[in-house]
């Protein structure tokens, strides 16, 4: 029997009754294994494919890739699968770990054992590597009731193989793997990049909330440090493939350049050099350099009134090339990944609606290929070292693989803080990000005041945020989100009376809150949909969406039952108001982008498509086009911006926040914001603001179990 051209999908074993694996018999057929003794084991399906194959090919290395072919017929499986089939084969032999199976890592398996193969009617076992033709003695009416039993098996095997339900695959947390601390300055360092010998890392650290991010470069072995341009705002670390030349960005006087530096073991900077431009914007995303030292990729920013675009530099003749072209009008390509061959890029997509997908282009073909759409996946994403998946973090801090050919997502490992930034150096090696960025309290300032100045609202050891004011005569409350009890929920302190109103069980993302106009109602964002909160009853109402909601829902002035939301119908954006009650919407105008309301005076200003700044809207809600505020600021974009009494506020990219008086055309400062919480929030003319406080974020490596185990 020639082994090499046997076809086992096709079963070519019909002359095999049994083969011996040392003391164990195997019957493919019965699915059992005996020993000497006579004791039998059950097998199941799979486990019994996977010991006929590495027996057929006994004295062979198997991939990975022949198992999935021969013994899962092709069908998508995952390593895990695998794994968890080749530890229930070993534990049912018996032994060492190798007496039987031979893992040879990141290759394959081998059978190690003796094997014999018995064909039907011989009395005595035949080895395959000396097999001969023997004549048949059993029966003709025995041999064809065996060939309809074979064929049955078979048939039923096949269909359990296309029918079996996929296993449940348990996602790795803190207690299953360990991480090892690679960084240990205080404050944040994200944004990394390796050499490629691993001897130098590179990394963006910020030391406080009120200090600018810089470039360091670490020596892996001594741990010292050094910083690139101390006195300048530089980003998005990484190094060329000679593992000695750096490409960083600086950014200043609105204009965003990429340098290149060299960099010896013992951290011996050159002369730093510029490279090309990378816009007007720094959005601070990472950069690649190809295997061949030719090509940079960036993303390219010319203004916040254009989507952002993937563009590649070329090192040789200074040519640059744009590569991607989102059809939005505010957001676009803004974080992306090169794949180990330099083949394919991976980048993530902003619409306009806020949502998010996960796209793939072909360098070659320009074949540009939708993975996934999700809601609030993190900004970064990664490859893994075989170029079949692509890492993505989710909100609730699970990092995920999505499997490129077939689409299918898997949860791989989820940590009990933030992670950020995975960056895969081997198969089972990657390193991330860890840790909360920092601790928020809630301070407010009275914006009655002539000199308006903040005061503590909210206090404590945990990140409290997105506060909700209300306020009578006779009552003032606050509803703020906090994860002081273990995880994000809803609290309300009332006549300085703390109470937990919600207990959502799982991870809940909750953002953007305020009080109906008598107090008994909240209006929230959770986990991308907007909801209204009865605090009375604890009912949560899911609100019907007009369309794809853009960026506003209030509540209209003085209601209790009324929202007005922005929604995208059709690529064109429009201002509906909503009843909570009946569901029922109403479209009111056309181009809004964003709306706040002054209920004090009854008054509503928009940031509408076609124009930049801040207009108020008419009775009928059309536009007023005489009453324009802040004419150079492109609202339409993410700026901050709210209204309090006959007053627009604004933050600028100094984060500090300005005041316009609209009845006496005066600009003032008022303070200083936090560019974490991009939102402000004005409840009753009085301003809610994040009191953020930097915490440690370092870089970690994570060793993932054997890839083969």
């Amino acid at each position: 029997m020639d082994l090499d051209s046997t076809n086992f999908s096709n079963n070519n074993f019909d002359n095999i009754e049994l083969i011996k694996l040392n003391q164990w018999t195997l019957d493919p057929l019965k699915k059992t294994l005996t020993d000497h003794n006579g004791q039998c084991i059950n097998l199941e399906e799979k486990p019994t494919l996977l010991l006929v194959y590495l027996a057929k090919m006994r004295g062979k290395i198997v991939t990975r890739e022949q198992l999935i072919e021969h013994v899962w017929n092709n069908r998508y499986i995952d390593d895990r699968t695998i794994n968890a089939t080749i530890s229930r084969l070993r534990k049912k032999l018996g032994g060492e770990k190798n007496d039987f199976i031979e893992t040879l890592t990141k290759v394959g398996y081998s059978l190690t054992c003796n094997v014999e193969f018995i064909e039907k009617g011989s009395p005595e076992p035949v080895n395959v590597s000396a097999q001969k033709s023997k004549p048949k003695t059993a029966k003709l009416t025995l041999y064809k009731l065996y060939i309809i039993l074979t064929t049955l098996i078979i048939f039923v095997g096949l269909w359990l193989l296309f029918n079996e339900p996929s296993q449940t695959k348990k996602t790795l947390t803190p207690a299953d793997v360990a991480i090892e601390p690679l960084t240990y300055m205080e404050g944040w360092e994200y944004s990394f990049s390796l050499s490629k010998n691993k001897s130098l890392l590179a990394f963006l650290h910020r030391p406080s909330q009120d200090s600018n991010s810089n470039v360091f470069v670490q020596n892996m072995t001594s741990k010292k440090t050094i910083a690139i341009e101390p006195n300048a705002r530089t980003k998005a670390p990484t190094w060329a493939a000679d593992g000695n030349t750096l490409f960083y960005q600086t950014y200043g006087q609105q204009q965003c350049w990429i340098k290149k530096i060299t960099i010896s073991a013992n951290l011996t900077l050159g002369e730093s050099e510029k490279v090309t431009s990378c816009g007007k914007l720094s959005l601070g995303t990472k950069m690649f350099v190809s295997r061949d030292n030719r090509w940079l990729y960036y993303i390219f920013a010319e203004s916040a009134l254009l989507p952002s675009i993937i563009k590649r530099f070329n090192l040789d003749n200074k040519q640059t090339e744009t590569l991607t072209a989102p059809p939005v009008t505010f957001l676009g390509d803004r974080f992306f990944s090169l794949s180990f061959d330099n083949s394919k890029l991976a980048f993530i997509r902003d619409y306009d609606d806020i949502s998010r997908v996960i796209m793939v282009l072909n360098l070659s073909s320009g074949e540009l290929t939708l993975l996934a759409k999700f809601n609030f996946i993190q900004t970064s994403l990664a490859w893994t070292k075989s170029d079949k998946e692509i890492a993505f973090i989710t909100y609730d801090n699970t990092l995920q693989l999505i499997n490129v050919k077939t689409k299918d997502v898997t949860k791989l490992y989820q940590h009990s803080t933030t992670i950020q930034d995975p960056l895969f150096i081997s198969e089972d090696e990657l390193l991330l990000s860890f840790g909360n960025a920092s601790t928020a309290n809630i301070r407010q300032i009275d914006l009655n005041h002539l000199e308006p100045k903040s005061q503590s609202l909210v206090s404590s050891a945990f990140s409290d945020h997105s506060a909700a004011y209300f306020k009578t005569p006779n009552n003032e409350k606050f509803a703020f989100v906090s994860d002081r009890s273990g995880s994000y929920q809803i609290w309300l302190k009332e006549n300085n009376v703390l109470s937990q109103l919600t207990h959502f069980e799982n991870k809940s993302y909750i953002i953007k809150m305020s009080f109906s106009a008598n107090g008994e109602k909240l209006l929230i964002n959770l986990d991308d949909h907007w909801h209204v909160f009865n605090i009375k009853t604890g009912n949560l109402l899911k609100l019907k969406r007009p369309g794809k909601i853009i960026r506003s829902t209030i509540w209209q002035c003085h209601s209790n039952d009324n929202i007005l939301t922005i929604a995208d119908n059709n690529g064109i954006l429009n201002l509906y108001s909503l009843n909570v009650t009946t569901q029922k919407t109403k479209q009111l105008v056309r181009g809004l982008t964003s709306i706040y309301s002054d209920c004090l005076t009854n008054k509503y200003y928009a940031a509408i498509v076609e124009n930049t700044g801040i207009h108020q809207l008419n009775n009928d809600w059309t536009i007023n086009q005489s009453l324009h505020y802040f004419p150079e600021i492109p609202f339409a974009t993410e700026l901050p911006w709210a209204v309090g009494n006959n007053a627009i506020y604004r933050r600028d990219d100094d984060n500090i926040i300005w005041q316009f008086n609209v009845l006496t055309k005066r600009m003032k400062k008022i303070g200083l914001a936090n560019d974490y919480y991009a939102e402000i929030s004005i409840h009753y003319n009085t301003m809610l603001i994040h009191d953020i406080r930097v915490a440690d974020i370092f870089i970690g490596k994570l060793t993932l179990p054997e890839s083969i185990d």
